[in-house]
């Protein structure tokens, strides 16, 4: 994809959260484009088909993710472990080293 000049990386960035984040959904919105599954709304005892569909695809998405997340942690003892905040400066170094293994 070639990027013209008024286009910026963060407008490429998608952030696909968990409802973990939601504390930090302001800060991140005014940065990237961001989905977090839906939620129910008071007095609805299940989401919409829509809103449905929407999470779903979401969980799916952020399952593949994962799945490879996972398979970075079987395959590299590193990222097993907790990773100090000393050491995390190289963390996406040492990510594309073994992406590239």
């Amino acid at each position: 994809m070639k990027m013209g000049h008024t286009d910026s990386i963060s407008d490429l960035v998608i952030f696909s959260s968990d409802r973990g984040f939601r504390d930090a959904l302001p800060l991140l919105e005014n940065i990237y484009k961001v989905y977090k599954p839906e939620s129910l709304e008071a007095g609805e005892s299940q989401l919409s088909t829509i809103k449905a569909n929407k999470s779903r695809l979401l969980n799916l998405c952020r399952w593949v993710v994962e799945v490879d997340n996972g398979r970075f942690k079987l395959q590299f003892k590193l990222f097993r472990q907790e990773y100090f905040n000393v050491a995390s400066s190289l963390l996406m170094d040492d990510f594309k080293i073994c992406a590239a293994i």
